[in-house]
Order: structure tokens, then sequence, then C-alpha cells
């Protein structure tokens, strides 16, 4: 069993790489499993095949400066836009898997956004999360 550090993950918003600012992200993936339950049942029953969801869920540090990572979040926010994400920087791969919407089929909207946050003495923290819109696509290879 390989386990990964993330050291070098790659987000990438709209064609602009992000990762330079990025300390912690997440994707999250759910299937709602509607209940079909009925009189009589003495277990809850339940249906695959409900529909899908997902979001993904960035801090980065704060840079204000012009070109810096609040700038060009700035310009997504409430927008679809297209993106990758890898755990390294590196191709994908079998080990690297990207996950991906091009913009027109699949989106991520950047829809929460913290643009300052921290504590006195704190390296400034933004974070931002993404609604994913459509189908992503997973590639390792």
């Amino acid at each position: 069993m390989a386990t990964t550090v993330l050291t070098d993950a790659h987000w990438q918003v709209n064609s602009v790489d992000l990762s330079e600012w990025v300390t912690e992200v997440s994707l999250e993936l759910s299937a709602d499993a509607p209940e079909d339950t009925a009189m009589g049942d003495t277990w809850r029953s339940k249906l695959g095949g409900g529909l899908k969801n997902g979001r993904v869920t960035v801090t980065f540090n704060g840079d204000f400066a012009n070109n810096g990572a609040e700038d060009k979040l700035w310009a997504d926010f409430g927008t679809a836009r297209s993106w990758k994400l890898r755990p390294d920087s590196d191709a994908a791969s079998a080990s690297n898997p990207e996950y991906t919407g091009d913009g027109s089929t699949c989106s991520v909207i950047l829809t929460d956004w913290t643009p300052i946050s921290g504590s006195v003495g704190d390296v400034a923290k933004i974070t931002a999360t993404y609604e994913i819109s459509g189908t992503p696509t997973r590639t390792d290879s």
C-alpha cells in the first residue's frame, strides 16, 4: 500500500495555476441514496443511482498583491470555470489521479469565499469553496 504525503498538490482554475498559495485542499464527492422504505419493512431500504454532488475546498496563504491569490480569486467569484486537481503537480498517472472539468460540461463555481482570515501574528489565510457543476472527469494515465 502506497501512502501519499501532500506536499505539491496542483490546483488550477480557468487555466490559472493557484498551487503556489495552496496550504490545504479537499475534494468532497457524495451520492444520494434515496430511501424507498415502505410500510411493513423492518429495515430501511435505499436505492443507488441518486444524484451526485461535489465540492472543492481550498485554503490559501493570504497574498493580496496585484496578481496574488486574492486578486485571482476575486475574478472567479460566482463564475463557472474550468478546473484541474491532482495530489501532485506531476502529470496524471495511476498514483496521481487528475480530477477535471472543462468549463463546458463540468465546471467549478466559487460560491463561498473568506478573503481575509487569521489572528494576530498568524499568516493571513483565504478560504474558498467551489461547487462542482456537471460530471467531473477522473484521469489516471
